[in-house]
């Protein structure tokens, strides 16, 4: 007996585990677990299962996927350009998406997290040295901020980077390198 198990889109959700499907058994009724992961959200959707030998096919009540938890290393970086001219604006554009890509407003960091351009100074306050503070980004709408430095030095294969320190122990600071690499070249 083969199964069908079908989802609006087939983009929702994917098979998690090749080795987690199992029959149980719960009050002499037999239920069958398939473990999906969600990964893209959506509304009014439903899984839906049929055998060939049925005639009628099984469907759930509609559900909704929200988007998932942001972590620093999903956030999606764009550069208005790949290469500038020292004294140019790199205008760094930080989309906040689930590791999925959904756009997301679940991402909460305290001041300890901030955004930094290699061989550039930023032109927002809140620059302390790691980089301009979360709460310093400029918010263009619920899941886009923006943050802009001025070019200073030349360099080659630099790329954004995203600092999450904790200083009340001044331990455990985690980089990710976010983005494409870009370079600074002379006048």
């Amino acid at each position: 007996m083969q199964s069908v198990l079908t989802i609006p889109g087939s983009d929702y959700v994917r098979y998690y585990c090749n080795n987690s499907t199992y029959l149980r058994k719960i009050d002499g009724h037999t239920y069958i677990q398939v473990p999906y992961e969600a990964i893209k959200v959506g509304t009014n959707l439903t899984f839906t299962l049929k055998y060939p030998e049925w005639q009628d096919a099984l469907s759930s009540n509609a559900f909704s996927i929200t988007p998932g938890y942001v972590l620093p290393e999903y956030l999606k970086i764009e550069l208005n350009k790949k290469e500038y001219k020292v004294g140019d604006d790199i205008i760094v554009t930080i989309h906040i998406v689930d590791k999925f890509g959904n756009l997301s407003t679940d991402f909460h960091p305290d001041n300890t997290f901030y955004i930094n351009a290699p061989n550039a100074t930023p032109t927002l306050r809140g620059y302390i040295g790691y980089g301009v503070q979360f709460k310093d980004w400029i918010k263009i709408d619920d899941y886009t901020y923006q943050v802009t430095y001025k070019a200073t030095k030349v360099g080659t294969d630099l790329q954004i980077y995203a600092l999450w320190a904790d200083y009340s122990t001044m331990r455990n600071h985690r980089v990710y390198k976010v983005g494409d690499k870009f370079s600074i070249v002379d006048n």
